[in-house]
């Protein structure tokens, strides 16, 4: 089966992401990034029991 998309660009035109989307994707990515950098800055770790 042949991939649709060759390169990322294709792809993300694709999506049809409005700019606010991509603002919310950007909040949301600067949070995440923020929360991990807080946990390996004090050392914390998730364990799945």
């Amino acid at each position: 089966m042949a991939n649709k998309f060759t390169e990322w660009n294709e792809f993300e035109k694709e999506l049809n992401i409005t700019s606010e989307e991509e603002e919310l994707i950007k909040l949301e990515m600067d949070i995440i990034n923020a929360m991990i950098g807080l946990k390996e800055s004090n050392n914390i770790i998730q364990r799945n029991y």
